[in-house]
C-alpha cells in the first residue's frame, strides 16, 4: 500500500503549485509541543504557585516548574494527581497562555479539550499538529501558508490520521500561530507531543535553518467526492459544494476544505477528519446516486458530551423530515454510530441528502446510506387499473380490482404507522384518527403480487 501524503493527497497540492522563479527565504527552524505535566520530565515538588486568568483570578495552584513550563510552550496538560494540582478538579485540565508578559505575569485560560485538543493558538485557531506553524506576523502574514522542502517527505508519527498506510507530510504549513519569542526569519512548527518534537530534532540533524517559500494566500486545489454511492462510508467532510451553512465565517484549522466549515483530525478509532464546531442551524448536503427506487437506512457517526442533540434530514426538495435526536455518548470523543428512520428513494438517478443541524456541540465523523429494500412506488407511477386510495375526512377508503393481501401507511420517516393485512375485501375502510396531520404514504399489496401507492395529505 503506497503512503499517503498529508495534505497533497487531500488538496493536490505540491512543489508544481507556484513558480520556479519564487525566491525562496532562509529561516531558522525550531519546534514546540502540548507539555504534557504527566509525561516529561518535571520537578513535581517545586513550590506551589497560583496560575491566573487575565482578571487575575486562580485557575489553579500547580508546582512552579508546571506553570513555567506551560507558560513557555504556550499550552499544556496539568498533574492529574490531586497531589500536585488544587483544586484536585482540575486535574489534567488544558491551560493555554492568554498574554505574552511572560513568566511569572503570564495569565492562562482553561479550554474545551474536546473543542481545542492540541491548544489553541495566537489568532484564536486551534492548533494542529504538523499543520500549524508559529511565526512573526510582520515577516509571514497571519492565514498565509509556507512551503518547506525540507519536510516534504518527511514520515509522520504513527498517531496522526492514516487511512491509507503511513503518512508523510508534502511540506506545506499554515501560519496560525504568533509567535512571543522570537522575530524575523524564523517558523516554529507545532509538532504535537514531545515525542514528535524529538524526531523532528533527529530528522533535521542539527540543521538550524531551512528554505522557506512564502506562498501568501495560496488556495489548495481540492476536488472533494461529491458523488457518493449506497452501503459505502460517507465521511462527513465530503460535504456538496453546494447546499450547505456555516455560521461562522472562516474555519479555525484550515484543514482538508477551504470553506467555513470546521475540519479537524478525528479521534475516532478510523483516523481521518471529523467535522465539529457545529452550531445550530447549519446544514451539510451530501449527493449520492441509486440505480433505482431503494429504501434507505441513514447511519450517523457521532461524537457528544450533551443531551438532546437533534437533526433534520431533507431528501431532495421535498418537505424535511421530523427532527432525528441523537443518542448522548458520554464525550466529545467518545463515538457512537446511530441509525436513523428509514427514507424511500423513489426514483433512480441523482439525489441530494441534507442534513440541518438543530443542535450545537457535537462531531461528526462519517455516514452511511444502507440500502434496506425496495422503495415504495411513486404516486405518478400508480397504475389506476389496480383501485383507487381516497381519504374522506379521517377514513381512508381503499378499492382495488384483485383480492387485497396488505395495506400499510407510511409516514415521511418511511415507519409504517397503521397496517392491516388479514380479512380483507376489495373494498376496505380504516380510521387515521390516531394520526398526527401531515403527508402520508399508503401502500396497497394485492395477492396476485402487484401494488399501488398514492400520497394523502391528512389535515
Amino acid at each position: 500500500m503506497s503512503a499517503k501524503r498529508l495534505f497533497s493527497a487531500i488538496c493536490i497540492l505540491g512543489t508544481a503549485a507556484f513558480a520556479v522563479d519564487d525566491a525562496p527565504i532562509s529561516c531558522k527552524v525550531t519546534s514546540y509541543w502540548v507539555f504534557n505535566a504527566d509525561e516529561e520530565e518535571i520537578n513535581l515538588w517545586s513550590t506551589m504557585v497560583p496560575m491566573k486568568d487575565l482578571g487575575g483570578k486562580t485557575i489553579a495552584s500547580v508546582p512552579k516548574d508546571v506553570a513555567e513550563r506551560i507558560s513557555m510552550e504556550g499550552t499544556g496538560f496539568l498533574p492529574t494527581s490531586p497531589q500536585f494540582v488544587e483544586p484536585d478538579s482540575l486535574g489534567g485540565a488544558l491551560l493555554n497562555l492568554a498574554n505574552d508578559a511572560g513568566w511569572p505575569d503570564s495569565r492562562f485560560m482553561k479550554l474545551n479539550k474536546s473543542k481545542y485538543p492540541w491548544g489553541l493558538s495566537g489568532r484564536t485557531d486551534a492548533l494542529v499538529p504538523w499543520w500549524t506553524v508559529a511565526v512573526d506576523p510582520s515577516r509571514f502574514p497571519l492565514g498565509s501558508k509556507i512551503y518547506v522542502p525540507a519536510f516534504d517527505g518527511f514520515e509522520l508519527p504513527e498517531w496522526m490520521p492514516n487511512k491509507e498506510g503511513k503518512l508523510v507530510h508534502d511540506g506545506f504549513f499554515y501560519c496560525g500561530d504568533i509567535s512571543w519569542s522570537f522575530e524575523g526569519d524564523h517558523i516554529d512548527v507545532f509538532t504535537g507531543d514531545y515525542g514528535s518534537y524529538t524526531m523532528v530534532e533527529e530528522f533535521l540533524a542539527g540543521q538550524s535553518e531551512v528554505l522557506v517559500y512564502n506562498k501568501g494566500n495560496i488556495d489548495p486545489v481540492y476536488t472533494p467526492k461529491t458523488n457518493h454511492l449506497l452501503d459505502q462510508k460517507i465521511e462527513a467532510e465530503d460535504y456538496a459544494l453546494v447546499g450547505n451553512v456555516d455560521l461562522t465565517p472562516g474555519s479555525s484549522t484550515q484543514l482538508y476544505r477551504n470553506d467555513d466549515v470546521d475540519v479537524f483530525y478525528s479521534s475516532d478509532s478510523d483516523n481521518g477528519f471529523m467535522v465539529g464546531y457545529i452550531e445550530k442551524g447549519e446544514k451539510l448536503s451530501y449527493t449520492f446516486t441509486t440505480t433505482k427506487p431503494v429504501q434507505i437506512n441513514p447511519q450517523f457517526r457521532v461524537a457528544t458530551n450533551k443531551t438532546g442533540t437533534a437533526i433534520t434530514l431533507q431528501l431532495d426538495n421535498n418537505s424535511a423530515l421530523a427532527p432525528f435526536e441523537l443518542p448522548f455518548t458520554g464525550g466529545w470523543d467518545q463515538w457512537t454510530t446511530t441509525s436513523a428512520p428509514s427514507i424511500d428513494i423513489p426514483t433512480a438517478g441523482k439525489h441530494t441528502l441534507s442534513i440541518t443541524f438543530n443542535s450545537s456541540d457535537f462531531n461528526f465523523n462519517w455516514l452511511m446510506l444502507n440500502s434496506t429494500g425496495t422503495a415504495i412506488e411513486t404516486p405518478t407511477k400508480i397504475s389506476k387499473s389496480l383501485g383507487t386510495v381516497t381519504l374522506q375526512e379521517q377514513m381512508l377508503s381503499v378499492s382495488a380490482s384483485q383480492p387485497i393481501a396488505a395495506i400499510a401507511v407510511y409516514d415521511f420517516h418511511g415507519r409504517v404507522v397503521e397496517q392491516v393485512s388479514s380479512k380483507l375485501d376489495q373494498e376496505q375502510a380504516i380510521s387515521l384518527s390516531n394520526l398526527a396531520r401531515g403527508t402520508y404514504i399508503v401502500r396497497v399489496q394485492l395477492q396476485s403480487g402487484a401494488s399501488f401507492a398514492k400520497e394523502i395529505l391528512l389535515r
